[in-house]
């Protein structure tokens, strides 16, 4: 008994004496481990700005797409608009000034390919409100601080002529975001709020911007609390996502047609169509020959076709039987054609060895002994 106690007594020494020296000699170390973001987080990047408005007790409401029947739906007090996603008419604008007037707060957000004098209605409603282009400075030296808001970088606008007006200058002195006041509501112009974004909002003048404009200031009266939103939002990403997103629906529907229709195209030439084809019968070999031979005596061909045969029986005679003169090859010729066709002439072998203009009949007797030695050989 005293003995096991002994050796359970020497391993607990043992084990703390082991901790003790890895409790001396290292410590606990964090380490950051990158996640993916979410697939909510992928699709909507404003992700982060609408939860922490909910949480702060002004619920979000999204349309990717906006118009008059969509403002006179709404009951919140405040209204983001991206520019290119809403129906601007000469309804909706004066819809639109009535309602701010009333105390609404309207946010306007320009996007990058937007210009003034491209869109009648909205430069007019912009114009009413008293906003003004702004124009770029040929001596502009380009300046960049990591601690500007991350404005939309392609929309200037011209300094408010109202001193108690809001104008926000980035660090090269251009005004990027205006907002004035109009009857009890106020309108904010800018370019793309990319201070919104998730991304962003880590930055901490980003976060400031935003609640500024979106609940840095009471809920007006009259209206529900919340914010109405009509913006895009991006898909998900990938190779679906990227064919489906910015209108491409219909030219990827046009492309698989088109794809299709090439590739039966390639196919049914290599695998026969479905329905069946009778096979025509041919004509005879005679026929086909007299039919190539008056091809190529139109096009004065008929020599040339000869030419070649005798050429070859010439070559194939000097190899074979070491003849050179003429007189030799003609004997040596007419010896084959004696043989295959079991009579001597001469004249006849000569007449298809040598060049001449030959009628159709005459010119088919002659392929046809030439073609007969050159086999012999």
């Amino acid at each position: 008994m005293r003995k096991h106690l002994v050796w359970f007594g020497a391993g607990l020494a043992i084990l703390g004496v082991i901790a003790f020296v890895l409790w001396s000699l290292f410590e606990i170390v964090p380490v950051d481990t990158y996640i993916d973001p979410s697939r909510e987080a992928r699709i909507n990047e404003y992700l982060a700005l609408d939860r922490w408005l909910a949480g702060a007790g002004r619920p979000v409401r999204v349309k990717d797409y906006g118009n008059l029947e969509a403002l006179k739906a709404a009951s919140e007090g405040t209204i983001v608009i991206q520019s290119a996603l809403f129906d601007w008419t000469g309804e909706a604008a004066e819809y639109l000034l009535a309602w701010i007037e009333k105390g609404g707060s309207l946010i306007l957000c320009l996007d990058y390919s937007w210009e003034w004098d491209e869109d009648e209605i909205q430069g007019m409603f912009l114009s009413n409100l008293g906003f003004k282009r702004g124009e770029w400075p040929d001596d502009l030296s380009y300046y960049y601080d990591a601690a500007e808001p991350s404005y939309g970088g392609s929309i200037i606008l011209a300094p408010p002529e109202d001193e108690s007006a809001l104008a926000l200058r980035d660090y090269n002195g251009l005004v990027r975001l205006v907002r004035l006041s109009r009857g009890r509501g106020n309108v904010t112009v800018t370019g793309e709020p990319r201070f919104m974004t998730s991304g962003a909002l880590r930055k901490e003048q980003n976060a400031r911007l935003s609640w500024r404009l979106l609940a840095g200031s009471p809920e007006p009266e009259g209206f529900s609390p919340g914010i109405f939103f009509i913006r895009g939002r991006e898909r998900i990403q990938g190779l679906v996502g990227r064919l489906f997103q910015r209108g491409n629906f219909s030219a990827l529907i046009v492309s698989g047609l088109a794809l299709l229709v090439i590739g039966l195209w390639s196919v049914i030439p290599v695998f026969g169509i479905l329905k069946g084809d009778d096979e025509r019968p041919g004509r005879l070999l005679n026929e086909r020959f007299l039919a190539e031979g008056r091809f190529l005596k139109r096009y004065g061909a008929l020599e040339s076709y000869r030419a070649v045969y005798a050429h070859e029986i010439r070559r194939r005679l000097a190899k074979k039987e070491g003849l050179r003169g003429e007189n030799e090859m003609l004997r040596s010729a007419s010896d084959i054609w004696a043989g295959a066709s079991g009579r001597r002439d001469a004249a006849t072998v000569l007449e298809a060895l040598s060049p001449g203009r030959l009628g159709n009949r005459d010119f088919v007797k002659s392929i046809g002994i030439l073609k007969t030695i050159l086999e012999r050989l």
